[in-house]
């Protein structure tokens, strides 16, 4: 299995190619890489996993606008 640098090195030019979601502009207060990269089974296609933890009292449309930004 991958250690964490060459798992952050292989993610690297999947996530700085979305330049419209930034994590601290978000309010992220925490984030979790999971399934297949952590693995080390992860494909060309396989997506990537992350759990984030966001600061009590955002609105549902918040969460919503930080998963748009997040997915676009």
């Amino acid at each position: 299995m991958a250690g964490p640098s060459a798992i952050v090195f292989k993610l690297y030019p999947k996530l700085a190619s979305n330049a419209s979601f930034h994590p601290k502009e978000a309010g992220v207060t925490r984030s979790v890489l999971f399934g297949s990269y952590v693995r080390g089974e992860a494909k060309e296609d396989s997506d990537i996993d992350i759990l984030v933890e966001l600061p009590k009292g955002l609105s549902l449309f918040d969460v919503a606008e930080i998963k748009y930004k997040a997915d676009t």
